[in-house]
């Protein structure tokens, strides 16, 4: 989270990335160099209100609340006081809502007004489960309700109905995208995605009966889709059409298929997409891992894992210059299976940091070694900041990782991924300029070791 919303930061707001650390960092070591003045404050400010972040694999909601908490804590150092924050997010909203606003603001509920304004414009998560989503909303829920003043004299003791969480959080396969149709477009009227976006806008705040009359409104204008599809183009959209009537935001059942504009109103790409997506054998997936081969991943392979499609997905849902940045098996680096999606990050990413685990255990519950990796949307620069974890420092990893640092150019592609020293780093260079990879030699090598 940390270093996605610093890589993040310092994009959007161009300040240095020494004193973005400092503000990110919980234990700060020097209070001067996290301090802003009021240009760089609205920067940051801006920068935050207007980020979008989705977890893909979102469990039980683990980075989403991490980023909504980070988020509101690097609120809180910057503008205690809450008025930039304020006054933007009361730009744009109704009448209502900016009232609703100034009724928690005189109340000194600050917290409240940031966690809602993060969680209605920024936080966003997928999972095919629906007991995790109901989890993820939960969290949601909660984080925000403990920063309710109780008011015994006012209705419902002055608490504020809980937001609702239906196109935040969805119960789908993110893998599996619409189905395109080459020949038209089912949504070459208009008319229908504003008045879906108006539905999931509103439907955020709604109260308890507005949003049952949100959600019949919602089921008519997918029914006028319908209509107007059979009546301008008969079949031919058919595929297309049974996904799109398929989805059911307020029913507890998955979705197989998913699409950020339908579902989330999000056109243009994530800032940040992070995660811990699942680690499952594709061979051990014969359904679905045919479903996934008919998306055309660069990535896919049989003999391949889970987790390195949603690499590819996570990339193609991003914007320019958008981070991702996901804790994984670290076999892809130097496993056969792993070739297809080492030449993706070559080719199509920059890869900024790479962090290999190497036995060290991150999750008590999982038995593979795991590696974090950020990438952005953007040419690669072949300088990616490179770590080995030897040693036990979990505790203090920011630290361990700048001390233990190395600069590593993954430039080739079809090649393994092996982190190297400074020095391991220099004598393979000199290996590799003056010598000649046994691949080029004239002879044949029938039998390795057994």
């Amino acid at each position: 989270v940390d270093s996605s919303l610093c890589e993040y930061l310092k994009t959007k707001t161009g300040l240095d990335e020494t004193r973005l650390k400092a503000l990110i960092s919980y234990g700060k070591e020097d209070d001067s160099i996290a301090t802003f003045d009021i240009a760089e404050k609205k920067k940051i400010i801006n920068a935050l209100y207007s980020i979008t972040v989705l977890d893909p694999a979102c469990g039980s909601g683990a980075f989403p609340i991490g980023m909504l908490q980070k988020i509101v804590y690097i609120l809180q150092e910057i503008d205690p006081s809450a008025d930039l924050w304020f006054d933007k997010a009361t730009e744009n909203v109704s009448y209502l809502l900016k009232k609703e606003f100034e009724k928690k603001f005189n109340d000194g509920s600050l917290n409240y007004i940031r966690k809602l304004s993060v969680i209605q414009n920024s936080i966003f998560g997928i999972d095919i489960q629906p007991i995790a989503v109901e989890i993820s909303r939960l969290r949601c829920f909660l984080s925000l309700v403990i920063e309710e003043k109780v008011k015994d004299d006012e209705f419902n003791r002055g608490i504020n109905p809980l937001p609702n969480l239906d196109f935040k959080f969805i119960i789908a396969n993110s893998l599996i995208g619409l189905e395109e149709n080459v020949q038209m477009s089912l949504f070459e009227n208009e008319d229908h995605i504003n008045r879906l976006k108006d539905v999931r806008d509103e439907y955020f705040n709604a109260e308890s009966d507005r949003r049952t009359e949100l959600k019949l409104e919602f089921k008519d204008i997918q029914q006028d889709m319908l209509l107007n599809t059979i009546a301008n183009y008969q079949k031919q959209a058919s595929v297309r059409y049974q996904q799109l009537s398929s989805w059911k935001p307020f029913e507890n059942e998955a979705t197989n298929w998913f699409d950020a504009d339908w579902m989330f109103g999000i056109k243009d790409g994530f800032d940040i997409v992070i995660g811990n997506p699942p680690y499952v054998q594709l061979q051990k997936m014969h359904e679905e891992a045919d479903k996934i081969a008919k998306q055309n991943y660069k990535t896919f392979t049989r003999t391949g894992d889970l987790y390195c499609i949603f690499y590819e997905f996570g990339y193609n849902v991003l914007k320019e210059n958008g981070i991702l940045t996901y804790i994984t098996s670290n076999k892809w680096m130097r496993a056969e299976y792993g070739n297809l999606l080492r030449n993706f990050f070559v080719k199509e990413t920059n890869p900024v940091l790479l962090i290999d685990f190497f036995g060290t255990k991150v999750f008590e519950s999982a038995t593979v070694d795991v590696n974090i990796l950020q990438i952005t949307k953007s040419k690669n620069k072949y300088s990616t900041k490179c770590c080995i974890i030897k040693d036990n420092c979990m505790n203090n990893l920011s630290n361990y990782i700048e001390q233990n640092k190395s600069l590593m150019a993954f430039n080739k592609v079809d090649e393994n991924w092996t982190i190297l020293n400074q020095i391991e780093n220099s004598i393979k260079s000199k290996i590799e300029k003056i010598g000649q990879p046994i691949s080029e030699w004239n002879l044949n090598i029938n039998r390795g070791l057994l």
